[in-house]
């Protein structure tokens, strides 16, 4: 994935129907636990929503880069994130949750950041609409 940055993922899932992956096998997945025919449509779901993320967030598209994980929680079910990661070192500076699959926390759409150590959610809501809007306010004030 570090031989990508956001801006080619991007351009790729928007201008290239035959490989929005640049040939990537996993689909940009580093880590799964579902079944390996899942993850295209898996990958297609999440896509508009790192474009939409990192609009929102005015992340540097030649700077960084998105890889996606399938979590396997112990208490809940399978579910999916994306992080977005600095393309010199490697280091996640956010990781995404559009829906949680933690029992306690099902369905709960989540933003960390490595600008307060991952430690807490930056952003919490109860669905993906509601999180964009409350990063949408956020970014007006």
């Amino acid at each position: 994935m570090k031989d990508y940055t956001l801006r080619d993922q991007l351009r790729a899932f928007k201008d290239d129907k035959d490989d929005p992956f640049l040939g990537d096998e996993s689909f940009f997945f580093c880590d799964w636990f579902c079944q390996d025919k899942s993850l295209k449509r898996k990958a297609l779901g999440l896509l508009p929503k790192v474009r939409k993320f990192v609009e929102l967030m005015g992340i540097d598209l030649d700077t960084h880069y998105v890889w996606f994980k399938n979590n396997c929680p112990f208490y809940g079910k399978l579910y999916d994130d994306f992080r977005i990661a600095d393309i010199a070192n490697g280091d996640n500076q956010w990781v995404v949750t559009p829906a949680n699959g933690h029992d306690s926390t099902l369905g709960v759409a989540e933003v960390y950041s490595r600008e307060n150590g991952f430690e807490n959610p930056l952003y919490s809501a109860n669905s993906w609409t509601e999180l964009i809007n409350i990063i949408k306010e956020s970014k007006t004030k």
